[in-house]
């Protein structure tokens, strides 16, 4: 019974397999937002899809939409991918994995021209 069981899953595993083979990976991917992902394919979120996909044994196509308000109602939501690779680990529009990754951004400006210290004092214009 156990051998039986075990060459199920297997013979059950390659089908699904097979059947991941024969269909894209289709990402949602913002088009200009390196070191994330371009169209170049030269961001480190276009190289993970490229991993996932091989590990699928299928390629990757792309949605391109500029990750601004809306990119998950336009594009996950909307069924135009299965997948985006790059979500806060809190999003509530989408299950996401374990970070693989953690962040901060800085705001980097010449000394002479911008107060860090003040910036809504700042004459916005100038910026």
């Amino acid at each position: 019974m156990r051998l039986l069981l075990t060459l199920f899953v297997v013979v059950i595993s390659g089908c699904v397999q097979r059947m991941a083979a024969t269909e894209p990976l289709r990402v949602c991917s913002d088009p200009n937002n390196l070191p994330f992902s371009n169209q170049r394919l030269e961001g480190f979120e276009n190289k993970i899809a490229e991993l996932v996909a091989g590990d699928l044994g299928t390629v990757v196509e792309y949605t391109w939409w500029a990750q601004r308000r809306g990119f998950i109602r336009n594009t996950l939501n909307a069924g135009l991918c299965d997948v985006v690779v790059g979500l806060p680990h809190d999003a509530d529009a989408a299950w996401t994995t374990t970070p693989y990754y953690r962040s901060t951004y800085v705001f980097v400006a010449r000394r002479a021209r911008v107060d860090h210290r003040s910036p809504e004092k700042q004459d916005r214009r100038r910026l």
